[in-house]
């Protein structure tokens, strides 16, 4: 610890160790390993979330059709396609209101007649 980066003070008698607020004091190793759980668990949340407004309208869509796919590789390589697709041709703003529009009504289960097609806006 820094010369002076603890003062002693004697309120009312009693002796107590107060950190200088103006003498900088680094953390003890146990603070700094209780603040890396913490700090990581805030980081991944943060993540998280600007990673859930990243997704557009489009995007949604195509993984909500993905959802249905018939098993677990099927649904990888439908995402993939997908992200492959959206980064080769980015969606415009008007493309995401339709596709907005799209979203509430399309189930991928309905897909297999005419009305889930139009839905989906995989049928005009």
């Amino acid at each position: 610890v820094a010369a002076g980066a603890l003062r002693r003070v004697r309120p009312f008698g009693i002796a107590c160790i107060y950190a200088n607020p103006v003498a900088p004091v680094a953390p003890s190793g146990m603070l700094r390993a209780m603040r890396r759980p913490r700090l990581l668990a805030l980081g991944l949340a943060l993540a998280a979330v600007l990673a859930g407004g990243c997704k557009g309208k489009c995007r949604s869509l195509s993984e909500k059709l993905c959802d249905c796919a018939a098993n677990s590789v099927a649904k990888t390589t439908c995402l993939q396609n997908a992200s492959a697709k959206e980064a080769a041709n980015p969606p415009t703003a008007a493309d995401e209101a339709v596709c907005d529009s799209l979203l509430k009504g399309c189930d991928c289960r309905d897909i297999g007649n005419a009305d889930g097609k139009k839905r989906c806006g995989l049928a005009k």
